[in-house]
């Protein structure tokens, strides 16, 4: 899939887009580099008192026993056979293929306690070994320039060697084939951020030159092979991280979930004999090749790896990627956010466009209902649906059991059902908002609503006592998500797909095509995303201009998702406010005619020389 300027606006857009982006790599991010070094070791010490609680549990001892020397936490495969198999767990949900899903949702809904401890060190490893490391790592002198690039073609990338068998989901027969003849649009294998299998789109495939590369050697219990890439080119270990290739036999690759058998020099792996199979592959040898090669390079859709000749390998996205700075987990983002400071007598300020994408998407579909939950701030869409899926006799957002089941719906249903997602996925998410585990409804369980009374009992009183009965109920919800509340946003989802099924492309109201294949979820969303983008684009470019010609002491600093970062003087935050008020609000909307809604923005400020976690919100504003 590709979005191609079509209008000088557009073009103009991009360009000075990147000019704009360009100053914000060169201002950089102030980091906190002796925090990270002993939250690192904080980490690790946390991993290991965790590691010695799963050691004592009686369902790791049947694993371990089972699966001997091939025994590793990492293996969702393993954890699954365990869990559902040996143990005769009953799945909440399953894969599109009938497998039971293993994924984080899927297993917290089971509320086995060894599962939580398994999530919490994942996640733990993660913080360390990703996060946190990355910082350190890449920060120099103090200061962190992330990348933030507009376009996915890059030149000096780190590349994989023609021939390279790539494993594809996509291909019914075929499975392994040269990376030169992978194509954008299909589906590769590959591993998430727990490292669990799952399948993504490449959005971007080619040559990206001609260079010397490295000849990875690696051995199994069946067989072995190679892998040649460029040295610096990113292999993925059994604990999530990342290598370089160059470096793999120079320190021990093991995980804190790998055992004592585990060699030294592993790496996270997968092939294909009848359905994909997990594994790990030993590296025996680095060999440095004389000649130079012809390299190519794929970009896969969120995850950014893939299996090349049974080896998993990063995608060659920038790093740092500023967009990855987790937020969602309280825990992780507390730590990874204390890390990033504003400068000596600086504050930092966040801009959030509030609600950017739900605007953009009535800006083409027009819906008259939810332009009465935009135009009327007295409404609240999530709360009316958290009425609805959790069968509450009123809402009050006060309460905050019910404030949580306001989020729950919010990220757990309305979100991902604008963004092509079904009722059994969002059944598992909303279970677990509600704080239900298993597969019944228990007595005195979950959130509390008004009047001390728990979840649990609310919808037992309305019916509802075990899961099935509440996806069954989520159900007849989505149904009239759509059938009834939403049905104009609906049809322009039909007509918008038939149009793209007939043409090949679809258009963006900011001066943008976008063409190529799409699933019909991308079809209806890359014009709501491009949009949304484009105008916080837009903003940025003018406000970082107007900083630049009073000669303002201020810099941007960042972008992630719907927010602008800046590093702001403390004389200066009254001033900066009120260009970003004017620029984001009022002059963005006489700049493009089809933005027919209020825009708004939520400001976020840090204390002087605080640290990103001390933020708090001192204005929201709507023109």
């Amino acid at each position: 899939m590709q979005i191609v300027p079509i209008s000088a606006d557009g073009y103009n857009l991009l360009h000075e887009g990147t000019l704009a982006l360009s100053d914000l790599e060169s201002n950089g991010i102030r980091i906190d580099v002796d925090y990270c070094e002993k939250q690192k070791e904080r980490l690790g010490r946390l991993v290991k008192k965790n590691m010695r609680w799963l050691e004592s549990d009686d369902i790791v001892k049947k694993w371990k026993k089972k699966y001997s020397q091939q025994f590793t936490f990492a293996s969702n495969d393993q954890l699954s056979d365990i869990l559902f198999n040996e143990c005769g767990f009953e799945p909440v949900k399953y894969t599109d293929k009938g497998s039971p899903a293993v994924d984080e949702e899927a297993l917290k809904a089971l509320g086995i306690d060894l599962v939580y401890k398994l999530l919490r060190i994942r996640k733990l490893q993660k913080a360390k070994d990703t996060y946190i490391q990355n910082l350190i790592t890449e920060t120099q002198d103090g200061y962190l320039h992330p990348s933030f690039n507009l376009n996915t073609a890059r030149t000096y990338r780190s590349c994989v060697a023609k021939g390279t068998e790539i494993l594809l989901a996509s291909r019914k027969f075929k499975k392994e084939i040269p990376i030169e003849d992978v194509k954008i649009g299909e589906h590769v294998y590959c591993y998430d951020d727990a490292c669990n299998p799952v399948t993504r789109k490449v959005i971007w495939a080619g040559k990206t030159g001609h260079r010397k590369v490295v000849r990875i050697h690696w051995r199994s219990s069946e067989r072995t092979g190679h892998l040649d890439v460029t040295p610096e080119h990113l292999v993925r270990k059994t604990s999530g991280d990342y290598e370089r290739a160059d470096l793999l036999l120079s320190k021990d690759l093991r995980s804190e979930n790998d055992n004592e058998y585990t060699p030294k020099h592993v790496v996270l792996a997968g092939r294909c004999f009848g359905n994909f199979r997990t594994g790990i592959r030993e590296i025996t040898d680095i060999e440095y090749l004389d000649e130079t090669v012809d390299v190519y390079d794929l970009e896969v859709e969120d995850c950014h790896n893939f299996i090349a000749n049974e080896i998993c390998v990063h995608n060659s996205s920038s790093n740092p990627n500023f967009q990855n700075i987790p937020t969602r987990d309280p825990e992780i983002g507390k730590i990874v956010r204390n890390a990033i400071r504003a400068r000596d007598g600086h504050c930092i300020i966040e801009i959030d466009y509030g609600g950017i994408e739900v605007k953009g998407a009535h800006w083409y579909h027009a819906d008259p209902v939810m332009a009465k939950y935009l135009l009327d701030p007295e409404s609240d869409m999530h709360g009316d649906m958290a009425q609805m899926i959790f069968k509450l006799d009123s809402f009050d957002k006060k309460v905050d059991g019910e404030k949580t089941l306001r989020k729950g719906s919010k990220n757990g249903f309305v979100f991902p059902q604008f963004y092509g997602d079904y009722y059994k996925n969002n059944a598992v998410s909303l279970w677990n908002w509600a704080g239900l585990t298993g597969k019944t409804v228990g007595k005195n369980k979950g959130v509390q609503i008004k009047d001390g009374v728990f979840i649990s009992e609310n919808l037992k009183n309305h019916g509802i006592k075990n899961y099935k009965q509440f996806e069954n109920h989520l159900k007849a919800v989505e149904e009239d998500f759509w059938v009834r509340r939403f049905k104009v946003n609906n049809n322009w989802k039909k007509r918008q797909i038939n149009w793209y099924h007939k043409h090949g492309y679809v258009s963006c109201l900011s001066g943008f095509i976008c063409q190529g294949v799409m699933r019909d979820n991308a079809v209806t969303n890359y014009p709501i995303q491009s949009v949304s983008f484009h105008c916080l684009l837009w903003a940025l470019i003018h406000v970082n201009k107007k900083l630049k010609r009073k000669k303002m002491k201020a810099k941007l600093i960042g972008q992630i998702h719907d927010s602008i970062i800046a590093d702001v003087p403390a004389e200066e935050v009254d001033d900066f406010i009120d260009i970003c008020k004017r620029i984001m609000c009022h002059k963005l909307k006489n700049h493009w005619d089809f933005i027919t809604t209020p825009l708004e923005i939520e400001i976020d400020k840090t204390p002087v020389g605080g640290t990103w976690f001390e933020k708090e919100t001192i204005l929201e504003y709507r023109n």
